[in-house]
């Protein structure tokens, strides 16, 4: 037997290709690096052939070593892509991910866990793990985040929010700091000021009285952030959850609650007591009565599901002596370094590094790209002849339609509809990208775009469109099951009643008609 070529497993399916995002631009751009070095450690190498891919803080996409140990937080220099960027490697997200099967976006912060990514990712079409559009976006912004988790009915501590146009010199009513200031002095002393949407305690002090600390620590937390948060300080132990996204469309499960250790040296947990501290920073479990102890796991799960978090999340409590659980925040895509409480609460709670990370990567993999919900049938404009604000195709929302139509183009060619397949055996997996064995899992006849990819299921035999030369390919690559891509299913439990086939191209139809080439097919 000769040797398998890369990405090739022995039994001929090639392995689920998974680009790991980390860096960015935000400030914490080492703790992502830091995050990505553990998980490239971790990932099976056996399963997934894995793309490194580092942001820099300028924003440049690029090709890095996946050498786990150069991402280490060590005693030198602090990691960043630079150090380990492939030269000339640099590439574009929009057209390079296109043979990715998941990214795993290990980004904190600004421009990668707050939205910003995600959208991005969705407009690909591109699968990713962890939190979606809303979800990043709320967790990010603190002060959204404890609005939406008071209106659930969680309890959250007391908080001022400065925002830009009240702090700002020159902007407005001259009174409108005083009014701060007098909010902020009403929380109590000592309190804690932060950006509003920042993470791994950068840009946090803690100030203990008014005057010039308390405006020194806002003007620097807005350094970060023109929006400043302040918290009223509480006693009591910090305490970690972590939440994994619950298998098999269940509820989320929450690990074994840690506490935070400080630092004797350190006045409180910053970014030094975080990662750079000599000593241990968490024990876990938790000191806590049995019942605080799963009153954190319930609250844990209920944050997630009020930010309607996915994948993977930790959420962090206060416990006073008073025996009172207050959630103090969650973080949508916490620090995976080796010095982190998430992955360490995991390992505590029977779920080691390496399955930990095979559990979030697989259960994005089981989602749909774009939005996750199933396709919308129908599509946009063009080879169709249809207005983009004329009300849509087969009842698609006019704004869908002519998002689809920006998408596509001019490329659009024909719809077939009215394909039916049969009823058949109830759905089972079958591998990504299955192609009814043939040519190891890739596209027969030398089809260069794959448009309509089938997986997951086989009620009757389908057909798989291509593009190839830019010119229409024909129906001749037979494939099993319902799918992805621009092939729109319309399942009902164990069967697929009907489906419908975009065919795009990037110059003619074979007829040379462009959108006259519509044919129905029995399958």
């Amino acid at each position: 037997m000769g040797e398998l070529a890369p990405g090739e497993l022995a039994s001929g399916r090639r392995k689920i290709r998974v680009a790991v995002v980390f860096g960015g631009r935000s400030t914490e751009h080492a703790i992502s690096c830091a995050s990505a070095g553990l998980v490239l450690s971790a990932i099976d190498p056996d399963r997934y052939d894995v793309l490194p891919i580092g942001i820099t803080t300028d924003g440049r996409w690029v090709l890095t070593s996946g050498d786990p140990a150069r991402l280490a937080l060590s005693g030198g220099p602090l990691p960043s892509v630079d150090s380990v960027a492939v030269t000339g490697a640099e590439i574009t997200p929009r057209t390079d991910l296109g043979e990715v099967d998941l990214v795993l976006p290990l980004l904190h912060g600004a421009y990668g866990e707050d939205g910003t990514l995600q959208g991005l990712l969705e407009m690909t079409g591109t699968k990713y793990a962890g939190a979606g559009v809303f979800a990043s976006a709320a967790g990010m912004d603190k002060e959204y985040m404890k609005l939406i988790l008071a209106a659930r009915g969680l309890p959250v501590g007391r908080y001022v929010v400065v925002h830009d146009r009240q702090w700002r010199d020159g902007s407005g009513d001259a009174g409108e700091r005083k009014r701060v200031l007098d909010d902020i002095a009403e929380l109590g002393w000592p309190v804690f000021v932060k950006p509003a949407r920042g993470g791994s305690s950068i840009g946090i002090r803690r100030v203990d009285g008014p005057g010039d600390p308390l405006t020194d620590a806002i003007d620097a937390a807005r350094a970060h952030d023109p929006k400043v948060l302040v918290e009223a300080a509480v006693d009591g132990m910090e305490v970690e959850c972590a939440v994994l996204e619950g298998l098999d469309g269940g509820p989320p499960e929450a690990s074994v609650p840690g506490q935070v250790l400080v630092d004797a040296q350190s006045e409180f947990y910053d970014f030094e007591a975080k990662y750079l501290a000599s000593a241990a920073t968490m024990a876990i479990p938790a000191p806590l009565p049995p019942e605080a102890a799963d009153q954190i796991r319930r609250l844990a799960c209920a944050a997630f599901d009020a930010i309607s978090c996915e994948g993977l999340a930790r959420v962090d409590f206060f416990y006073t002596p008073a025996g009172q659980v207050l959630v103090n925040e969650i973080n949508t895509m916490p620090g995976m370094t080796p010095a982190s409480g998430f992955p360490m609460m995991w390992a505590a709670t029977g779920l080691p590094l390496p399955q930990l990370v095979d559990r979030i990567i697989q259960t994005a993999l089981h989602k749909r790209s774009g939005l996750r919900l199933p396709p919308v049938p129908g599509v946009g404009p063009g080879g169709l002849g249809l207005d983009p604000t004329a009300g849509g195709v087969q009842g698609m929302p006019s704004a869908v339609v002519a998002a689809r139509w920006a998408l596509l183009g001019p490329r659009l060619v024909a719809v077939d509809e009215s394909l039916e397949v049969g009823a058949g055996p109830e759905l089972g997996h079958r591998g990504l990208r299955h192609l009814d064995g043939r040519a190891r899992g890739r596209v027969a006849g030398g089809a260069g775009w794959t448009l309509a990819l089938l997986e997951d299921a086989e009620p009757g035999d389908g057909y798989l469109v291509t593009t190839r030369d830019g010119r229409l390919d024909r129906f001749e690559h037979r494939v099993h099951g319902f799918g992805r891509g621009f092939l729109v299913p319309q399942p009902s439990r164990d069967r697929v009643d009907q489906i419908t086939l975009i065919h795009v191209h990037s110059c003619a139809s074979p007829t040379g008609r462009v959108g006259s080439d519509s044919r129905d097919h029995d399958l």
